[in-house]
């Protein structure tokens, strides 16, 4: 007996056809479901690491992982990147390895006294005790900066120029200096509060505010500390390895058992 078959392919064949692109878009599908299990576990264990400040939490969090770009492949990018951020001031990647803390601006630091200018570990300084708020520093008047400038015009002439309002933050500024009666300088600011460059108990010097009338009825709201130390609890490199080692190759499996299952499903259909 001689049995034909005749088997139509075109359906086959269409979907063989359309492989190489099902296969990039599981690919990219799971580097970023990888991607994005990292940047969760990252910003996990830096809310369970870091004392997270509630006015601060949210950015500390965002930038603990940033997730971009993404795979794509329509844009022909087959990875995704993950970094924490790069922010002026920010101090999140120096966790990472750890080690010193330098100042700024200046040679010391200053560390805001928890109890003081700081009511607790947790919270976020006094408004009324901020750098800014205690006003040290003395914008200067019209008659400390003067009310002309010399400048030179096109033919390289010195011509004399009102100043305008705009300047007067930008000359230079001073601390406002007093010696107290022992012969010791003070820098005062607002608040009643002072700076002192020395003292026995805090040989770097410290900022001081005076809470009654007697001569020992001040406290310390910031000391001045030359560095710090700090600690490599960030682990931004160690959670990137294990979670993409041991996640990737299960979330590629998933993605390749949809496309195979949809196209069976379709193909049936």
């Amino acid at each position: 007996m001689d049995i034909q078959l005749t088997i139509d392919t075109t359906t086959l064949d269409k979907f063989v056809g359309l492989a190489p692109k099902k296969l990039a878009y599981a690919c990219a599908n799971a580097i970023n479901a990888t991607a994005l299990r990292i940047q969760n576990d990252i910003r996990a264990h830096t809310a369970r690491s870091f004392t997270l400040r509630p006015k601060t939490r949210e950015f500390m969090l965002r930038e603990a992982a940033i997730l971009k770009p993404r795979a794509s492949v329509r844009d022909g990018r087959p990875f995704a990147e993950i970094s924490v951020g790069q922010k002026p001031g920010l101090l999140l990647p120096q966790f990472e390895a750890g080690g010193p803390r330098k100042p700024v601006v200046g040679k010391h630091a200053a560390a805001p006294i928890i109890g003081a200018a700081r009511p607790t570990w947790e919270s976020s300084v006094a408004p009324e005790l901020t750098f800014k708020r205690l006003g040290f520093i003395e914008r200067p008047t019209k008659q400390d900066v003067g009310r002309f400038v010399t400048v030179l015009d096109r033919l390289g002439r010195k011509r004399k120029r009102r100043r305008k309002a705009a300047i007067w933050g930008k000359a230079d500024t001073r601390f406002r200096l007093h010696i107290t009666a022992a012969g010791q300088r003070q820098w005062k600011g607002q608040r009643r509060a002072f700076i002192l460059t020395s003292t026995v108990k805090a040989p770097l010097g410290g900022v001081y505010q005076r809470i009654g009338p007697g001569r020992d009825d001040i406290r310390m709201i910031y000391s001045f500390v030359a560095e710090q130390q700090l600690r490599d609890v960030l682990e931004f490199l160690k959670i990137a390895e294990t979670v993409g080692q041991g996640y990737f190759a299960e979330e590629m499996e998933n993605q390749l058992n949809d496309v195979l299952v949809h196209d069976l499903l379709k193909a049936v259909a």
